[in-house]
């Protein structure tokens, strides 16, 4: 099933400058899994730069999955994903 995953501007750079990725997956944790793997960069500022991703910040055709089923929210073909992450801009800022 194909997917549309909506990139937020400010993590586009570690996304090969895309607005959206079109990704194979059958639940949201599969569209995680497959976009984490074609941009590694994305997940580094996602995760491992602040820790896990939360259910408030992936939608589902507009729906927080976390009113759904988490991150086995089923992800129907043609449906839209949306991360919505909080962080800045630039990964150095507020560094000495």
């Amino acid at each position: 099933m194909s997917v549309v995953v909506s990139i937020p501007p400010s993590l586009r750079r570690y996304a090969d400058k895309q607005a959206t990725v079109k990704v194979k997956a059958d639940t949201v944790n599969g569209v995680v899994s497959e976009l984490f793997g074609r941009y590694p960069g994305l997940e580094k500022r996602l995760v491992e730069e602040r820790g896990p991703l939360t259910l408030s910040e992936i939608y589902v055709d507009d729906r927080e999955i976390g009113a759904m089923d988490g991150m086995d929210t089923p992800t129907p073909d043609g449906a839209r994903v949306d991360i919505v992450a909080y962080v800045d801009d630039d990964p150095d800022a507020g560094a000495p």
